[in-house]
């Protein structure tokens, strides 16, 4: 039998979703009837302003790679 390499996980957290790629993102993300895990929301509450310092609600997003 040959043995195959198991894949290697990491963890990171990241303060903006466009750290991450939308299709990597989107191709994860479950359809939902909220609007709350889709990266272009996200995006767009980051961009806008209405996620920051000065909002009060800094975005950090916990995040898992294979082989990466």
């Amino acid at each position: 039998m040959i043995q195959q390499p198991k894949p290697q996980y990491s963890l990171a957290w990241i303060g903006k979703i466009a750290e991450v790629p939308k299709p990597e993102w989107d191709a994860l993300a479950q359809p939902l009837k909220t609007p709350f895990l889709e990266w272009d929301w996200l995006h767009n509450m980051e961009t806008s302003g209405s996620v920051g310092g000065r909002s009060g609600w800094l975005s950090q997003h916990l995040t898992v790679w294979r082989d990466r």
